[in-house]
């Protein structure tokens, strides 16, 4: 999945990047980021990166598949309630980021699919990626994660 630069898979419940990876993507629409990336068992998964999405969501479809354990909850989206699942990940990998126990929300994504033209099995929300230092290489169709290099024009957040 990481590919390009030495790899070192971390934990990062209880660790930090220390190499850099280089995991590959495809831009659809010229701004969705879809990523490779593993839940449980399952490889080859596409992963949709949203970095305005403050939780992961995984499709109610592989949920299924997975046989996750599901309970009812409620969300805001646009201010409006909607019904969705909850459950618990045992395993989630995107390039070298790996974790357990992974709290995520679960609901049908089917309409991502049909907007974007391909298969989204989850949307990686900003729980997910806030866990270690990554850039995104538009150029370069590439999330390169680990410590990163000063840039020559950096882009500070206050």
């Amino acid at each position: 999945m990481a590919r390009g630069l030495p790899q070192t898979l971390v934990n990062t419940d209880s660790g930090t990047i220390t190499t850099q990876a280089e995991v590959p993507f495809k831009l659809y629409h010229d701004y969705a980021i879809v990523a490779p990336g593993s839940i449980e068992e399952r490889d080859k998964l596409n992963f949709l990166i949203d970095t305005g999405s403050s939780s992961t969501v995984v499709d109610k479809a592989l949920a299924r598949k997975l046989r996750l354990s599901t309970s009812p909850m409620k969300i805001s989206v646009f201010g409006n309630a909607v019904a969705g699942e909850e459950a618990v990940l045992s395993g989630f990998q995107l390039g070298p980021v790996q974790l357990a126990k992974l709290p995520v929300v679960v609901l049908d994504l089917s309409s991502l699919q049909e907007v974007l033209s391909v298969r989204i099995d989850a949307v990686v929300g900003i729980d997910v990626l806030s866990r270690a230092s990554f850039i995104v290489d538009y150029e370069g169709r590439k999330l390169i994660w680990g410590p990163l290099e000063a840039f020559a024009d950096p882009v500070y957040f206050d």
